[in-house]
């Protein structure tokens, strides 16, 4: 997924679940890799499988941060 969807979750934290609960994953997924495609508008806490370093720039400049775990 790329950081532009980010905006369509609900609150500030960004995983599996709430991906899910807000459609821009599918229902049956089970990691995120996170790309770069995109701004951040807004801090947010992100656990993700992947995450380039693109993405994860752009996450730290608007105050936000990064998580991964394989």
């Amino acid at each position: 997924m790329n950081i532009s969807e980010l905006e369509k979750i609900e609150g500030d934290v960004v995983d599996l679940v709430s991906a899910k609960a807000a459609g821009i994953i599918r229902s049956n997924a089970i990691s995120i890799k996170l790309l770069g495609q995109g701004e951040v508008k807004k801090s947010y806490i992100v656990k993700v499988c992947k995450c380039s370093s693109s993405a994860e720039e752009k996450i730290k400049a608007a105050g936000g941060s990064v998580e991964t775990s394989s």
